[in-house]
């Protein structure tokens, strides 16, 4: 008699490359709390909070960069810790979308090719920092349909977000007048 297979449509299972994925986004925010920009990660967030108020785009690296902190900070957790930073992720969009679209700063959408997860990226380009995407549902807003394809580097955002507060902000971990 055959034996059946057992039904795992019940049981959450990470796929190896979304695990490997996962480990790896992991790592490069563990390192950032070390080593970022020359300082720490925590030394730069609190810089940019201190001038946001004055600096808009200040403002819109902070918010990047928090959504990058809590997107792969959700990857860690499992359960109700895991909603309640995507949701925090997601509510971080939102406001990076709308003080992007004030301060003229290109946001848009396309269309997610992946299986089984968020059914749009959202791409955001601040000044002086490469392409930034985010996988999300972004519902309704009224975002424009992307120019360009997706740059195809993977894992990348919080590095990104790095050589663009560098190039804008930072000199060797001293900030510059900006």
């Amino acid at each position: 008699m055959p034996r059946k297979k057992k039904k795992h449509h019940a049981r959450r299972i990470t796929r190896p490359a979304k695990a490997h994925r996962n480990k790896i986004l992991n790592r490069d925010l563990d390192q950032a709390y070390n080593h970022f920009c020359g300082s720490r990660l925590h030394s730069i967030l609190t810089h940019l909070e201190s001038i946001a108020d004055e600096s808009k785009l200040a403002r819109a690296y902070l918010l990047a960069l928090q959504t990058e902190i809590a997107n792969r900070r959700a990857k860690k957790h499992k359960g109700d810790m895991r909603q309640r930073l995507y949701k925090t992720k997601l509510s971080l969009l939102n406001e990076l979308i709308s003080h992007c679209q004030l301060s003229n700063y290109r946001v848009e959408r396309a269309r997610a090719h992946d299986i089984g997860g968020p059914s749009e990226v959202l791409y955001c380009y601040l000044p002086g920092c490469e392409q930034m995407s985010w996988h999300c549902n972004l519902g309704a807003l009224p975002l424009p349909e992307a120019q360009d394809p997706w740059d195809e580097k993977k894992y990348s955002t919080l590095k990104k977000l790095e050589a663009g507060l560098k190039a804008e902000f930072y000199f060797a971990g001293v900030p510059n007048d900006h």
